[in-house]
């Protein structure tokens, strides 16, 4: 059963897959994706790059923010600018309040408390102050909200420079009926191609990023 609904997936997913890049919808009449083919050396848009070398790519983007821009850089640079760095103390694991505050999103009321504290005999202030060092883990700081920021303006800093650097030189930039010139069998360089996925990986992590890590109070809507 698990082998034949597989297929069915996968066979779902390849007939969504062709419905989307059906030729009509984004080439010329008469030309068919099998028309256009790396020949003699050149390059043409293959669309499996966007979901497979960005993600890739997007996941060494967080890895190299989490590991290396955060704590060895940003953070030692925000401090140096006099911003006030505070680390929140969890409060001792209890998988009793840890349940309560999940299954009250954070806003317990007065009655739970209550109830709460009377089965795990403990006072209403001790529960209330646990509720509320849980609560301050969701919380962004000044240096979460500082880096996050900070690695935002790195990015389109580098990426602008990178971008204003390789297509200085294209005709089209300056041009844009060329574009439209022998359309689609427009080779795409590696300086290009470079560009298009990177972009693409630093929306990937980004998303990926505020799904994970981002408790902001609009992080759901910066995620949409």
């Amino acid at each position: 059963l698990e082998f034949i609904c597989a297929i069915m997936d996968f066979t779902l997913g390849e007939r969504l897959s062709a419905m989307f890049w059906r030729d009509e919808y984004w080439l010329p009449v008469g030309v068919k994706w099998a028309d256009i083919h790396p020949d003699d050396g050149l390059m043409y848009p293959n669309e499996t790059d966007i979901w497979t070398y960005p993600i890739i790519f997007a996941f060494f983007m967080i890895m190299f923010r989490s590991w290396i821009l955060n704590p060895f850089v940003l953070e030692p640079f925000a401090m140096a600018m006099g911003l006030e760095v505070k680390k929140v103390k969890p409060p001792k694991p209890n998988p009793i309040l840890e349940k309560v505050f999940l299954a009250n999103k954070g806003c317990v009321p007065s009655k739970a408390i209550e109830e709460t504290s009377a089965s795990l005999q403990l006072t209403r202030r001790q529960v209330e102050c646990w509720l509320r060092s849980r609560a301050a883990m969701t919380k962004l700081t000044k240096l979460d909200k500082f880096q996050d920021s900070a690695y935002i303006c790195i990015y389109h800093s580098l990426i602008t420079a990178y971008g204003f650097t390789i297509m200085y030189s294209k005709p089209w930039l300056w041009d844009i009926s060329l574009i439209y010139r022998n359309f689609p069998y427009h080779d795409i360089d590696t300086g290009i191609w470079w560009y298009y996925m990177i972009g693409s990986a630093f929306y990937w992590s980004q998303s990926i990023w505020q799904f994970k890590f981002s408790h902001g109070k609009d992080a759901k809507i910066l995620y949409l």
